[in-house]
């Protein structure tokens, strides 16, 4: 007679991916019947409410409890995108025997491999829950508490914000660089200025230029949060750290976008005549390279001032906390339309 099937539930919040999910479902049976060759095993996925971004491990294991219990399931595991931590330490994942719950930080997974790690994770914590995992605590799988693990936690908040979106959602900011990059290609002086340039300076101009984009960009739109709370601090240095490094790709990203389209532009549009008469010395590659990168670095600051009259929906989902927590803009935008 056929083992009766245990059912695993799992809760995730509107951010996760659903095919990331629905791959969870067909592959986490499969797993647990591997590792429980005496029992059957079925997987429900339910979409449920985003949490509060500075909500503790408890209050999200009495909410998935609650699902659980209304639900009929035997296991419960809910994944989120918010950093877990235990005795503020960050912890991949975390297990409440006592109430047949756990949960998963999808970013402490890391931004590699997170379909296997995910399954492989939720399997383990399974484990955990039924007792087969001996030496861990009734409230905690203390796992991952290494200074690479932080890092890993850091890149997989990263890899869940998309910094690679975030010039596409950025319309005004993307016309200014480019119509500034467009008046910089068709300026002499700006020939002159590229050719008389060392490398060094090229990399420290451009720096300079994300730099002022990504300032423009935190200051122009509230994108640095505050801690309310003391308890509150870690958790939000996370968020703050995860929005700043997801800026500065999304401006690199730019930079390098802006940096093909007019090496592009130039080696079509300047004859390499009309530049060497410009500059007074035969030109080669390397000179459409240095000009093509001044050219972009301009076109960046031009975007930084752009993104000054961006609509603060398009710029404050690349906030970490405020992308999970749509009801915070919402709440803005209220407020300032009564204004």
């Amino acid at each position: 007679m056929a083992p009766e099937s245990l059912v695993v539930g799992v809760l995730y919040a509107p951010g996760v991916s659903r095919d990331l999910m629905d791959e969870l479902a067909a592959q986490l049976p499969d797993e647990l019947q591997a590792r429980f060759a005496n029992a059957g095993w079925r997987t429900e996925i339910s979409e449920t409410d985003p949490a509060e971004p500075l909500a503790e491990s408890d209050a999200l294991v009495d909410a998935v409890r609650r699902q659980m219990l209304e639900r009929d399931w035997n296991i419960a595991v809910g994944v989120t995108e918010l950093p877990l931590t235990v005795d503020r330490r960050p912890v991949d994942a975390c297990a409440a025997r006592t109430h047949v719950v756990g949960l998963v930080s999808l970013p402490a997974l890391g931004p590699l491999r997170l379909r296997q790690h995910l399954t492989r994770t939720v399997a383990s914590l399974v484990e955990t829950l039924v007792g087969r995992r001996a030496g861990r605590t009734d409230d905690a799988w203390r796992r991952g508490i290494s200074v690479a693990a932080k890092l890993r936690l850091v890149a997989g908040m990263v890899r869940v914000n998309q910094p690679a979106r975030l010039i596409a959602r950025l319309s005004r900011a993307v016309v200014g660089a480019l119509g500034t990059g467009s008046f910089a290609l068709a300026s002499a002086n700006v020939w002159m200025l590229s050719d008389s340039m060392s490398w060094p300076r090229l990399l420290a101009v451009t720096a300079f230029a994300a730099v002022l984009m990504c300032a423009a960009l935190v200051i122009a739109h509230d994108l640095w949060e505050r801690a309310e709370a003391p308890a509150a601090r870690e958790r939000v240095t996370l968020f703050n750290v995860a929005t700043l490094l997801t800026l500065a790709i999304g401006v690199l990203a730019c930079f390098a976008v802006l940096f093909a389209i007019s090496a592009g532009a130039a080696a079509v549009l300047i004859p390499p005549d009309l530049f060497a008469n410009t500059v007074h010395h035969p030109v080669d590659a390397a000179a459409y390279v240095r000009l093509a990168w001044v050219v972009g670095t301009i076109a960046t600051v031009g975007g930084a001032l752009g993104s000054l009259v961006e609509s603060d929906a398009a710029v404050r989902a690349a906030a970490y906390r405020r992308r999970i927590d749509p009801a915070r803009d919402s709440d803005a935008a209220e407020h300032g339309s009564e204004r």
